[in-house]
């Protein structure tokens, strides 16, 4: 077996690290991710945050949120002017952003109960 000169075992051993880091970092960002929304007008939330949607039933003290609606296609940003975004639902007073695969995404308007 032939030892390959330092310089040549130095870049492999930075290589091979560069590519575990770039595994965990893919890992990291792949579970990280927020759940596709599973919300449709109609339906009931106990709680809405950038990582968690919790539907319930609309008849259950727990039900905080009413889900007007939907908006297909917009940015986070889009998503920060409730009454703009969301005005086919004049009663809309809250709304939460979920990107779906990229900078767009989906804009769930809702009604506080």
């Amino acid at each position: 077996m032939t030892v390959p000169p330092d310089g040549r075992r130095a870049r492999r051993v930075l290589l091979a690290l560069l590519a575990g880091l770039a595994v965990v970092l893919g890992g990291a960002w792949y579970f990280s991710r927020p759940d596709p929304v599973t919300v449709d007008a109609g339906d009931c939330l106990k709680s809405i945050s950038s990582q968690s949607v919790k539907v319930v039933d609309c008849g259950s003290a727990e039900a905080r949120y009413a889900v007007l609606g939907l908006v297909e296609d917009r940015s986070e940003v889009d998503a920060e002017a409730v009454q703009t975004v969301c005005r086919q639902w004049p009663e809309a007073n809250a709304d939460f952003w979920r990107d779906r695969w990229g900078d767009k995404g989906v804009v769930v308007c809702l009604k506080a109960k």
